[in-house]
């Protein structure tokens, strides 16, 4: 069965029976994505190598909207997963790639923190230092906290450079994250952004210092840009040039 057929029968028997469910509760059942996972559907467009099914990007795309027909909650967690495959695909850290198999089989699931890759002034900014990169700033949004295990996050430097890292999906003296409540004309539902604790938050709750820098005393991890980092985080581009002003 190919990966738009899976995608299929899993919306029709599993995500569309349970959606109701989903949506009204307060976090996405982990086991609908332990489903996507066994299914393979976590590394569908990672290499034969580490176990992915390398999907041609129209495969994906049908995949995407067979899933979203029996549950966009869980397809929307699901899919941000897949920018961190993409991203340690191309990553030019060797380490990085080393964990493609744990991504594509699931067991490290991902999410996205893109705060410095909105235009206007930076919200989330690179810094270089001695052993590796400070992060400053908060992301105004985080995907699927709570059920991810790392989150690829983008920040800018001061002349408009963006850095690309994976970063552990878990509070620390230096990472904090909020909930939110969203409001719109016709929804009324939980969002996350990441945030500092490690000055008071101003007004509009902003975060004024942010990311891991050196050794977490709390938890032992290295340093998150270092390259020979086991998964406390890494770089996977220093400051490519993407313009982003």
């Amino acid at each position: 069965m190919g990966v738009v057929e899976t995608a299929q029968q899993l919306a029709d028997e599993v995500l569309y029976p349970a959606a109701l469910t989903t949506d009204e509760s307060e976090t996405l059942p982990a086991e609908l994505l332990d489903t996507l996972s066994a299914a393979g559907l976590y590394g569908i467009v990672g290499p034969e190598w580490a176990g992915g099914c390398e999907a041609e990007f129209l495969d994906f795309c049908a995949a995407i909207e067979a899933l979203a027909s029996g549950c966009l909650t869980t397809t929307f967690v699901w899919v941000q997963h897949h920018g961190a495959v993409r991203a340690a695909m191309l990553s030019e850290n060797e380490a990085v790639r080393d964990w493609l198999t744990t991504l594509c089989r699931g067991g490290w699931r991902a999410g996205l923190a893109l705060g410095g890759a909105l235009p206007g002034e930076p919200r989330l900014v690179a810094r270089e230092v001695d052993d590796g990169w400070k992060l400053d700033g908060v992301s105004p949004f985080v995907s699927g906290w709570g059920r991810i295990d790392v989150v690829l996050t983008l920040a800018r430097t001061e002349d408009g450079r963006l850095v690309s890292l994976l970063l552990d999906a878990r509070e620390s003296r230096t990472l904090v994250v909020e909930r939110l409540r969203a409001r719109g004309a016709e929804c009324d539902g939980d969002r996350h952004r990441l945030v500092s604790r490690s000055r008071r938050p101003r007004r509009s709750r902003h975060v004024d210092r942010a990311v891991h820098r050196g050794t977490d005393s709390t938890s032992g991890h290295p340093h998150p840009c270092r390259p020979g980092a086991r998964r406390g985080g890494a770089l996977l581009s220093a400051a490519r040039a993407f313009p982003a002003r």
